[in-house]
Parts: structure tokens; sequence; C-alpha cells
């Protein structure tokens, strides 16, 4: 299972639509988000000037059991506990994200507006 296909899964349970653009180029500003906290150690949200318009979920988790186990886990215990992070997967009609794994650590990065 995909991370969009959860976070449509997500959102269906909220009673909201699937998201209506998945921006490719964004995932590779998300993805390199991850890669920036994995080597720095911390999980961070980016400078507010550099999101610009963009609202901003970041995470970490220890590796679960499979992929889906985890990104499960990350989307609907994780994130979408969180009233702020749940309301950007819930209003967000556009969406980017990336994901990196270091040992046994995942790191998410999504941002939407």
């Amino acid at each position: 299972m995909t991370i969009q296909n959860l976070i449509n899964e997500f959102r269906a349970k909220h009673s909201k639509g699937p998201v209506e653009y998945w921006n490719r180029i964004l995932d590779d500003y998300c993805t390199q988000h991850c890669i920036a906290m994995i080597n720095s150690g911390e999980v961070y949200h980016a400078p507010r000037d550099y999101l610009k318009d963009y609202s901003e979920i970041v995470w970490r988790c220890d590796f679960m059991n499979t992929w889906d186990e985890t990104f499960r886990h990350l989307i609907f215990e994780l994130i979408g506990k969180s009233e702020e992070h749940k309301r950007i997967l819930l209003e967000s009609q556009e969406l980017g994200y990336g994901i990196m794994a270091d040992q046994d650590k995942v790191f998410i990065t999504i941002r939407g507006r």
C-alpha cells in the first residue's frame, strides 16, 4: 500500500474525497528534507519562508514488521491523531511527500496546501 492510498483512505474515513493533485516536484523537496533530518539527527520543520504557502508534517518512527504496517501506523496512529497534522491531511488538495529510512528509523515529510 502506498502513502497516497493510505492518505486517501484516511480522508475517506473522515468523509473527504481523494487528494486532487499529487505534486511530484514537491515529493523531491520532501525527500530532500528527510535526508537533511537524517543527516542532522533531528526531526524539524523547514524554515517558514522556504515552505512558502505550504503546510508541513514531519515525523519519525521506528520501522515495524513491514512497510505497510509502518506506513499505516504513521498515517493513522501518529500523524492522524495530531489535530494540526490531521487538518493538513484532510484539507489539502495538493500534497507531496518523502520517506527515507536510516537503520530502524523511518522519516517522513508531507507538504500540502
